[in-house]
């Protein structure tokens, strides 16, 4: 359910995020390997690679752990509400 709000936001997600900060927090919950994460950059392109990167992941809690790195951001919160305001 939450891979398929990411993919209708996927714009607003990529516009918006830090993927620096991003990376950090699902490096350690190991969604993302440690190469992956150490790719330093906050480009929209560098933020689209991410998402991209996410989208291919297998890993089964990649966007419950990619909405929990967007509600730990402050500036955020607009973006957590209308996740969670989406119907699938």
């Amino acid at each position: 359910m939450l891979k398929q709000k990411f993919t209708k936001l996927f714009n607003e997600v990529v516009d918006n995020i830090d993927a620096n900060t991003i990376k950090g927090y699902l490096f350690a919950r190991g969604v993302i390997s440690k190469d992956a994460s150490e790719e330093q950059g906050n480009t929209r392109k560098e933020r689209h690679q991410l998402l991209n990167l996410l989208f291919r992941s297998g890993h089964p809690e990649t966007f419950i752990q990619l909405y929990f790195a967007i509600k730990n951001e402050t500036q955020l919160q607009w973006l957590v509400k209308k996740i969670d305001e989406m119907s699938s």
